[in-house]
């Protein structure tokens, strides 16, 4: 059995939990599922990933987040967007 885990600077495609069930297959769909009998599943904890941008380091998703609204907004004019 093993488990990969990465470490270091820069974005990478990591998945934190390796599980048995089919359940776990689809949510956590970067490793296989753990065939061996007894383990339910082997886990690593890692840290909230944050994006700094004009001096102000948060969260991704709030970037993501503030980032769409403001291109929804733009651009609903040259779309012609009436809520």
């Amino acid at each position: 059995m093993a488990k990969r885990i990465e470490a270091g600077q820069g974005a990478a495609m990591i998945s934190s939990l390796r599980g048995s069930s089919w359940a776990d297959a689809l949510v956590y769909p970067v490793e296989p599922r753990l065939s061996i009998a007894g383990v339910q599943s082997v886990e690593v904890i890692y840290p909230a990933a944050e994006v700094s941008m004009g001096g102000v380091a948060t969260h991704w998703l709030v970037w993501f987040l503030l980032v769409s609204m403001v291109a929804g907004y733009v651009l609903k004019y040259p779309f012609g967007v009436v809520l």
